[in-house]
């Protein structure tokens, strides 16, 4: 058989093994480029009920009996007072949170921590088609003051990046700063959506003081640091 049939067997054979949690049949039969935001579509539907059924929270995924949603309501609104009522749109920074969908639901992701603290910030799910939709509008809006967090081969400094800033002192658009959000893994693959937008890297001079997981080197640090 072709390789591309042979991929498809053994998907489907796994969900046949696995049940029909896994995945409807159909989508698992799709070509790859259209699999991958099928599947990401639906584990995004799915997610809410399953969280439910497991006892935990929607918005911090934890344990219902651990939900820190009313603390994270109250650092936010001991940031900005008038946070509660209206988002601050004169932020010096505005943030978007580029997710893998696996992410989306563990209790020990840090990235969805901004949602609930930073007014303004989008949580988006790579490969959930109205998320791109989402995501292009944003960048589209941000008036070419856009960039990725992420320390790929071609990343510069931030103060490189704000250089032109500098130079202009009449500047008042809000930077957008998308934060790549996965394993290390996971996120080496998803920059490669984002490579159209300038990339800067961080040079991190303490260690990571998120401890719930482990960073797989040394200068590497969690996405809400």
């Amino acid at each position: 058989l072709p390789p591309t049939c042979e991929g498809r067997l053994a998907l489907v054979r796994y969900a046949a093994r696995h049940g029909s949690s896994v995945a409807p049949r159909e989508h698992l039969l799709l070509p790859p480029q259209d699999r991958a935001a099928a599947l990401a579509s639906l584990a995004a539907a799915r997610m809410p009920d399953e969280l439910r059924k497991a006892g935990k929270c929607t918005a911090c995924m934890l344990q219902t009996p651990y939900c820190i949603c009313r603390r994270l309501r109250v650092l936010r609104e001991s940031a900005d007072p008038d946070a509660a009522s209206a988002p601050f749109a004169a932020a010096p920074i505005r943030f978007v949170v580029w997710m893998h969908v696996r992410e989306r639901a563990r209790a020990s992701n840090t990235g969805k921590l901004l949602e609930h603290l930073i007014p303004g910030t989008d949580v988006l799910l790579q490969d959930v088609p109205e998320h791109h939709t989402r995501f292009r509008a944003i960048v589209a809006a941000s008036g070419g003051r856009a960039f990725v967090l992420y320390p790929s081969s071609k990343a510069i400094s931030s103060a490189k990046l704000l250089e032109p800033a500098a130079a202009s002192a009449e500047e008042t658009t809000s930077w957008l700063a998308v934060l790549v959000d996965g394993t290390w893994k996971q996120a080496k693959r998803m920059h490669k959506d984002l490579e159209g937008l300038p990339h800067v890297a961080l040079a991190p001079r303490a260690h990571s003081e998120f401890h719930w997981r482990r960073q797989s080197q040394e200068g590497r640090i969690s996405t809400v640091e």
